[in-house]
């Protein structure tokens, strides 16, 4: 369930639903998953009845903005009972489960977007029996992208952050030109982990923009909302932190497109970064011949005494591994001290195995950063540039939130 006006949509929805009879919410823009009414006139978004205060028995559903269905759930003495289907916005299942008195009870299939089954498991009275993952190709790629605005970054730390059209428009422009170069390369899948709800659907079927709002931070460990991605991962430091911020947001965001993702190979990239040249298959070769865990661009200096052992951190700039290096060493991207990988490092180089930090910006001392950007003809006011096999490979531009600085914005 996503963010309503600022609020969780559960305190929304208690707000303003009905004792008895049907409660209709509506889009206030049809480009704005964020605000809703229940003044009929737009698109409507969610549908579905109450009595004496509670959920009564039948369907409930929602749409997309532009009318596509979302899901279908059916409810039974308040709670859900019965089928529960999601849709992608082209109209294809995305997954499919039941629900027994209020609990998941059978199987619950995920779907590709070719109608081929992703993974599937089996539950009885709320209880995990089996859990199955099947690749539709195991020699793809799944690209994760973090989508939020000047919106989001306002609500989240309002002191720090202000809202801006021509900053929110550059992060829009530079996200599909992004979006653009990696369709090039021939990905399996894109997944846009949309936090603030606004992102345009794309025309092409292999880019998945999927909801993350709970990142945003309105997560309730309790909450009858939480998604399905949520439950598969300990959220205890999450929803008791209660020192929120945007870089915790964009990690919980990529933990969530960890869990959606189907390809047999990641790469979690910021999308304030840009490419140079394609080297994917060159780096995906390395990664397997050296038998390294991962492949990052970053080489984060480590700021923190006690951790001043591991020298540095990896992040999530560009982060290449295979799909299942996160539930292998039962971690996930740390929104403890930020969006980053630093568990990768402090995992791999506790088990004493193999990880790349390509050379780049931070890989390179204040008095040698001159020297290495005039080495490759580079102008550093475009970003901060990294290298593959001794050749230009990508550009960061320092933040989606960064991108205030370079159009000249309050930030």
């Amino acid at each position: 369930m996503s963010l309503v006006n600022g609020k969780s949509a559960y305190e929304w929805i208690e707000k303003h639903r009905p004792e008895n009879g049907w409660f209709r919410v509506y889009y206030e823009d049809s480009l704005e998953h964020e605000t809703a009414t229940i003044t009929p006139g737009k698109q409507l978004r969610w549908e579905w009845k109450y009595k004496d205060g509670k959920r009564a028995d039948g369907v409930s559903k929602g749409w997309y903005p532009k009318g596509n269905i979302k899901q279908i759930k059916h409810y039974k003495n308040g709670v859900k009972h019965g089928k529960l289907i999601r849709y992608y916005n082209d109209g294809q299942v995305l997954d499919e489960f039941n629900y027994k008195n209020g609990l998941r009870h059978g199987t619950l299939k995920t779907y590709f977007i070719n109608g081929k089954i992703m993974k599937q498991s089996i539950w009885d009275n709320g209880e995990l029996v089996k859990h199955e993952i099947h690749t539709d190709d195991v020699n793809k790629i799944s690209y994760i992208l973090v989508w939020a605005d000047t919106s989001s970054l306002n609500r989240i730390d309002p002191n720090h952050y202000e809202k801006s059209k021509k900053v929110d428009d550059e992060l829009l422009k530079h996200t599909l030109e992004l979006i653009k170069q990696i369709l090039e390369m021939n990905p399996h899948e894109i997944l846009i982990m949309d936090n603030e709800g606004n992102f345009p659907e794309h025309e092409n079927k292999l880019v998945k923009v999927i909801p993350s709002y709970q990142s945003v931070g309105y997560v309730k460990k309790d909450s009858p909302y939480n998604p399905l991605w949520l439950e598969q991962i300990n959220i205890d430091d999450y929803t008791n932190d209660t020192d929120f911020n945007a870089a915790k947001s964009t990690a919980m965001a990529y933990n969530h497109g960890i869990i959606e993702a189907s390809g047999k190979y990641l790469v979690l990239q910021h999308n304030d970064t840009l490419y140079l040249d394609n080297f994917i298959e060159k780096q995906i070769e390395l990664l397997e011949k050296e038998n390294y865990e991962y492949i990052t661009i970053d080489k984060k200096q480590v700021k923190f005494k006690k951790y001043e052992k591991y020298e540095y951190f990896a992040d999530c700039y560009w982060f290449l591994c295979r799909r299942d290096f996160y539930s292998k060493h039962d971690i996930w991207v740390d929104w403890i001290r930020g969006d980053n990988n630093h568990l990768a490092t402090i995992v791999c180089k506790d088990k004493g195995l193999k990880y790349l930090h390509l050379p780049g910006f931070y890989g390179t001392n204040e008095t040698n950063k001159v020297d290495f950007f005039k080495k490759y003809n580079y102008n550093t006011n475009e970003g901060r540039l990294h290298t593959f096999n001794d050749k230009p490979f990508l550009i960061h531009r320092k933040g989606g939130t960064g991108l205030y600085r370079i159009l000249k914005e309050k930030r």
